[in-house]
């Protein structure tokens, strides 16, 4: 039996729409290092808020390095405290077990200091799903 990742939200107010997700290297990645007969990291549970006043989906300063990933570019970023920061992108695969979402995407990895979460879901991704998609049946 697989393990259940539905969080039970209290208050959708309070702490705004959260998935527990995993992150993991991208299909083409994984394949090559296979062919290559290298170890291929394990993803990496984490937890996701869903941020629709967000353009590009984020992730936490350190995980790309735990996942093994290298910069695929860089894109300049404005936060609501701080304009033009460089950040690098990485290729990322993303799992949401359950509701049985699997998507590949370009995110960012910036500091998200003193947020107890390590990935923001943005319209990014919130244009290629609809967010009853993402949360499942969830209801407050």
């Amino acid at each position: 039996m697989s393990p259940v990742y539905r969080r039970e939200l209290y208050s959708l107010q309070g702490s705004g729409p959260i998935l527990d997700m995993q992150a993991g290297m991208p299909i083409e990645l994984r394949s090559q290092l296979r062919k290559q007969q290298k170890i291929i990291p394990d993803s990496i549970k984490i937890v996701a808020q869903v941020d629709t006043g967000a353009s590009t989906t984020c992730i936490k300063a350190g995980l790309p390095a735990k996942l093994g990933l290298a910069p695929v570019g860089v894109q300049m970023i404005h936060t609501a405290s701080t304009p033009n920061v460089l950040c690098d992108k990485y290729l990322i695969m993303f799992m949401i077990p359950s509701v049985n979402v699997c998507f590949e995407i370009a995110a960012i990895e910036m500091q998200l200091k003193n947020q107890p979460i390590d990935c923001l879901i943005a319209r990014d991704v919130l244009c290629r799903y609809q967010a009853r998609t993402l949360l499942g049946h969830w209801s407050p």
